[in-house]
């Protein structure tokens, strides 16, 4: 194989130059070389040519024109013969499954939901006192499902921005939209209103034992809760 016989050519080369050849000499030397070489297909032997003929034009400066195009020629010759580098096909990017990996712990839904919850107590006390009996718990009804349907159609609610979660979408990663949100949140009110509320409080543990810690408003709008990066 040319691995070990054609290194021979680039030795036979270097011992001719360090014993006085005239550049004519390593002329014919390195012609004879180069042909076997890259008749081998051995791009190392050639490429140790030209280096030995580069270094003997800068000890004959007289004849180094022509040692120079013999020692390009020798590197033309080893350029189609190197390999060339593996071709990396780029991997397509499983987003839903790279979202799932962020879901947010039921430990910080429950937090965030709290702390929502505290807003919104705050604000119905204050709509009570102006509005009075049932039109200010009407009121604050239709404003308790506006805040949660608009704010995590738009990523989070005021609780979620201050624990660094939001819902998304997880094939995309981007916000759910105001009808997924209005529907999301409609969800959630049906099973309150539906079980007495006890599936409210069965929705709300099921992130416990759900993988992607989903909730059953959740999965059915495809929502996320993710941390934010």
């Amino acid at each position: 194989m040319s691995v070990t016989t054609e290194p021979r050519a680039g030795a036979q080369l270097a011992a001719a130059r360090l014993r006085g050849a005239q550049p004519d000499e390593l002329l014919d030397l390195a012609d004879a070389a180069i042909e076997r070489a890259d008749a081998a297909g051995d791009a190392l032997s050639l490429e140790l040519i030209a280096a030995e003929l580069d270094s003997a034009a800068a000890a004959h400066p007289a004849a180094g024109d022509g040692l120079r195009i013999a020692a390009d020629r020798a590197r033309a010759a080893a350029l189609p013969l190197a390999p060339s580098p593996p071709t990396v096909v780029p991997q397509p990017v499983d987003r839903a499954a790279a979202e799932k990996d962020r879901a947010a712990s039921w430990g910080h839904r429950l937090a965030a939901w709290l702390i929502d919850w505290c807003i919104l107590l705050g604000a119905g006390l204050l709509v009570a006192g102006q509005l009075g009996g049932s039109a200010g718990a009407v009121f604050w009804t239709f404003g308790s499902f506006a805040y949660f349907a608009y704010l995590n159609a738009r990523g989070g609610t005021l609780g979620k921005l201050l624990l660094r979660i939001a819902v998304v979408d997880p094939t995309t990663g981007t916000p759910i939209g105001i009808g997924r949100g209005a529907a999301r949140e409609l969800v959630r009110l049906c099973l309150t209103v539906l079980t007495l509320g006890i599936g409210l409080i069965l929705d709300g543990l099921r992130p416990l034992w759900n993988e992607n810690h989903q909730t059953w408003h959740d999965v059915a709008v495809k929502s996320l809760v993710v941390r934010k990066r």
